[in-house]
């Protein structure tokens, strides 16, 4: 509440009274700066060769986009046949566990006192 009483005062007063701030100054057109003026030809040459019609803005996004979605669907196909030779590699391995076993079965019995004393 005093803040806006303070405003009400500081805007009665009388310009004499009010803070004097410096007045702007406004720089002519024909002053720049030497960096503005070495960059200011480069931009005029690069603007003046690149003239883009609105329909390839849109060209442009359409090429990007689908160059995205290649990759993306490059890398499922990718993710997509490692995961079906995983499948068949544990596949393969679950099969050569089977006939291990087997194997170990068939070394088992022909160990056994039963085949030995049939065989002898």
């Amino acid at each position: 509440m005093t803040a806006n009483r303070k405003r009400n005062q500081a805007q009665a007063l009388p310009l004499n009274r009010r803070r004097m701030r410096p007045p702007l100054q406004v720089v002519p057109r024909n002053v720049v700066s030497s960096a503005e003026a070495s960059v200011a030809g480069v931009r005029r040459n690069i603007l003046r060769n690149i003239d883009f019609h609105p329909a390839l803005y849109i060209l442009t996004g359409v090429a990007i986009l689908s160059l995205v979605a290649f990759i993306y669907l490059g890398q499922v196909t990718a993710v997509t046949n490692a995961n079906y030779t995983l499948q068949a590699l544990q596949s393969d391995r679950t099969k050569l566990l089977r006939e291990q076993q087997d194997l170990e079965l068939q070394i088992a019995r022909a160990q056994s006192l039963a085949h030995i004393e049939d065989a002898a």
